[in-house]
């Protein structure tokens, strides 16, 4: 869906992310450009104790909900405390996230134990922790935000979906602050087993929650410019699609200005880089200066991939003042999502 027409501008105030390889802090030292690919991902999921800290949570409350919901809550604490919001601004802030599988590390053993041992084994807090809205209801609960509060389920590009819905919130003036990203915690045997029947390796799975924290107070900072997002059709290739979309909204989301860094995720990154790259030269008559493969050291954290995608864009513009513009594309199975981001004309 195009972005709609812009009332208010729309910055980024923080970001917040929880995910392996050192990335629980947050820091934006940690979304450097990864290296060439060598090998499997290694890092998979978070220290135990870690993540428990990071949520600010104690072992009783994290003992009723999955696991994404405590790297969801993690992570938006992390954005909400660069922001410093006052009480009210806080109140006030919804969340809109999105994921693909749910919560899996609460469900798995619960079914096994009803396979098992019967009923009565089940946990009360089933119903409640595994559902792909969970997380959203955890943060909303735990951080006590009263704001608006949607989840999106599609593909990988539910993060970065996600993002956009906020987006046109904030813009149109019905929130002034909104956290958004993506959430998942899918290594555990049975969806690993799943992935694996779908023709894909396994071993990459790793688990991630990252967020943006969206603004419409006029700070300085990054600006969202706009987003698009679409579902693929059976009549046009997916990857002429996006090629197709590129060239007709840029334009409209990006004006005249270059794009300096382009952020990708995808699968198959490799398939989409070239003609996307190729895209772009046509339009400015430059390639970017800088391409960033978000989930080469992230490993394939599913509806997740796409938010830390946009969490890099915005670390990159943040670290390197002589980049201005930036494009994150998040390729899926069923469409394909685009986020434009720009430095503010006076940081």
């Amino acid at each position: 869906m195009p972005s709609p027409k812009q009332k208010h501008p729309v910055v980024v105030l923080g970001c917040g992310v929880a995910a392996p390889a050192g990335w629980v802090d947050g820091s934006a030292a940690q979304c450097a450009p990864p290296g060439p690919r060598s090998g499997a991902c290694q890092a998979h999921t978070i220290d135990d104790a870690k993540i428990l800290d990071a949520s600010g949570l104690g072992r009783r409350d994290a003992k009723r909900m999955d696991r994404f919901s405590l790297l969801a809550i993690a992570a938006a604490r992390r954005a909400l405390g660069e922001a410093e919001l006052g009480p009210e601004e806080h109140a006030a802030c919804g969340v809109v996230t999105g994921n693909v599988v749910g919560g899996w590390t609460f469900t798995e053993p619960q079914l096994r134990a009803l396979h098992t041992d019967g009923l009565a084994s089940v946990s009360p807090y089933l119903a409640s922790a595994w559902f792909p809205a969970a997380p959203q209801g955890q943060i909303t609960i735990h951080l006590q935000m009263y704001g608006y509060a949607k989840t999106v389920t599609t593909d990988r590009c539910a993060g970065l979906q996600a993002i956009g819905i906020a987006f046109d919130e904030i813009a149109a003036g019905r929130s002034t602050y909104l956290l958004a990203g993506g959430v998942e915690a899918p290594v555990t045997p049975f969806v690993q087993s799943a992935y694996a029947q779908s023709g894909r390796d396994p071993v990459d799975l790793s688990e991630a929650a990252a967020y943006l924290l969206l603004g419409s107070d006029g700070r300085d900072g990054i600006v969202v410019e706009g987003h698009e997002s679409f579902a693929f059709n059976t009549e046009t290739p997916p990857m002429e699609a996006l090629c197709a979309r590129l060239a007709e909204t840029n334009r409209r989301n990006c004006g005249t200005r270059q794009i300096d860094i382009l952020v990708l995720d995808a699968e198959f990154d490799a398939k989409i880089a070239d003609p996307v790259v190729e895209v772009l030269t046509t339009i400015s008559a430059r390639p970017p200066a800088a391409i960033v493969r978000s989930n080469r050291s992230a490993g394939d954290c599913l509806g997740a991939n796409s938010a830390l995608a946009a969490v890099a864009a915005v670390s990159h513009l943040k670290r390197h003042a002589e980049l201005a513009t930036a494009l994150v594309v998040s390729f899926g199975r069923q469409g394909a999502a685009l986020l434009w981001l720009r430095r503010a004309a006076n940081t």
